[in-house]
């Protein structure tokens, strides 16, 4: 009897450690997607001050370029991340 409880108290271990790997993964792509969401809104606003400028401003469209360059290398380092 002793045997049975051991085996099924290891097999409760296992299920529980995969559960918690599998939610730590989750809440990995959760963390990336959020900030990628909020990169993208911070980037959304630069680029609408940059448009509706009456002035041309080199500097503020080398920024605006950084940061969408920027965003498109995480974004796909992130998805790759999400994928597995």
């Amino acid at each position: 009897m002793d045997s049975i409880t051991i085996v099924i108290v290891i097999i409760g271990w296992v299920v529980v450690h995969f559960a918690t790997l599998s939610r730590e993964k989750r809440k990995e792509k959760r963390k990336i997607a959020l900030t990628l969401i909020e990169e993208i809104k911070l980037t959304e606003e630069t680029a609408i001050t940059f448009q509706t400028s009456s002035l041309f401003n080199q500097q503020s469209r080398d920024t605006l370029l950084w940061k969408i360059s920027r965003i498109i290398n995480k974004g796909s380092l992130g998805f790759q991340v999400i994928k597995k």
